[in-house]
């Protein structure tokens, strides 16, 4: 996904989440969680500049940074099985793995 639709969306939910890991950094809304390996090792300030946040906004919208050490993201083909029953998420009091419900066919 583009930086600026990630951009948009935490601007829109007013919440900007962080995750540092091995394989670079996370970005999420509280809804979703983006993989942005461009902006490895940002603080907020940084995601702030690069989004276009300015400082009267920065003010309005909720900047979170999780501690992911330990978390390996890397082997995403292993996870593809988790991945269409579960949903991971993070928001401002940290991850939560969410089951998805599907509707019968």
């Amino acid at each position: 996904m583009k930086i600026s639709k990630i951009a948009k969306l935490c601007k829109d939910a007013k919440l900007v989440c962080t995750a540092s890991t091995e394989a670079g950094l996370w970005i999420g809304n509280g809804n979703a969680v983006y993989f942005v390996p461009e902006f490895t090792n940002m603080d907020c300030d940084g995601i702030a500049l690069a989004f276009g946040i300015d400082e009267k906004k920065k003010e309005k919208i909720i900047f979170t940074n999780l501690d992911m050490s330990g978390f390996n993201m890397q082997d995403i083909d292993q996870a593809k099985a988790f991945a269409s029953r579960w949903a991971l998420t993070f928001g401002r009091k940290g991850i939560f793995c969410v089951r998805i419900k599907r509707k019968p066919a």
